[in-house]
């Protein structure tokens, strides 16, 4: 059995930034509705509906990371000193075109994990 064709356009799952998010904020206070918000950012009317009702979440995660608006997770970190150096660290790499595979990840917190805890520990001295 063939299967019909379908008139309505096929939407892509699509994961958004904080950016993002804030920019459909903001599009939504100035009056856009809902279908043309998703439209605008290629994603799915309960997409802006939901990035709406978790409104004063998305402003909160996004004041505080006002260093790096492009994650995507509104999870805090459980070690943002760690995570912010391995940030700072990948932004090096990639400019200098440098390759980076999960062991080098993992090496490089553990190593910056012992710079913080040397530090923490001659602090306390």
């Amino acid at each position: 059995m063939a299967s019909l064709p379908t008139t309505s356009a096929k939407v892509r799952r699509k994961r958004l930034t904080l950016a993002e998010k804030r920019d459909i904020l903001d599009d939504l206070s100035n009056g856009n509705t809902v279908k043309e918000t998703a439209i605008r950012f290629g994603c799915t009317e309960r997409t802006i509906q939901k990035t709406r009702a978790q409104s004063e979440t998305v402003l909160a995660a996004f004041q505080q990371s006002a260093l790096n608006t492009q994650f995507k997770a509104l999870q805090a970190p459980r070690f943002p000193d760690i995570e912010s150096g391995l940030y700072k660290f990948v932004q090096v790499a990639r400019f200098a075109k440098l390759p980076l595979s999960g062991s080098v990840l993992r090496c490089r917190a553990l190593h910056i994990r012992d710079v913080l805890l040397k530090k923490e520990h001659h602090d306390a001295k």
